[in-house]
């Protein structure tokens, strides 16, 4: 019986989840579709998919977790995980240097590409010279 709650409460929460980031990408695509540069009008463009995937893998976990919520069943398995979080606690020191530098250039090429996709689509965005010179083009 208490293995069904569980597995019941589980479903709801990756269900929750699974809405929530849903949310996120969406209100994420409406900001970006509606950002401007300064001194730009907005182009309209859609917010390409591969930018949400950037922006998903820009932050590296050196702690995920080992045999959490619940131990792996039997005994080896067990020990096993306990000297793999053991070694994690041991390293601690040598990893999460290395894990903040890689944040950080995954922050800075994340900044970058987006710089880069602003920028391609206010070139992307008829200017106002353009639109003048359409619409004397039309008379």
């Amino acid at each position: 019986m208490l293995d069904k709650e569980t597995a019941a409460s589980r479903e709801e929460i990756a269900e929750i989840m699974r809405q929530l980031k849903e949310e996120v990408r969406h209100r994420r695509r409406e900001l970006n579709s509606t950002a401007t540069t300064p001194g730009a009008e907005s182009p309209g463009l859609a917010w390409p998919a591969a930018l949400d995937q950037v922006h998903a893998a820009a932050r590296v976990n050196p702690h995920l977790p080992i045999a959490w919520p619940t131990w792996p069943r039997g005994l080896w398995p067990k020990i096993v995980a306990l000297a793999q979080k053991t070694v994690r606690r041991l390293l601690r020191w040598y990893i999460n240097p290395i894990v903040a530098q890689q944040n950080r250039f995954n922050a800075a090429s994340v900044q970058a590409i987006d710089m880069l996709w602003h920028e391609i689509s206010r070139l992307q965005a008829p200017s106002p010279q353009e639109e003048a010179g359409s619409e004397l083009d039309g008379q």
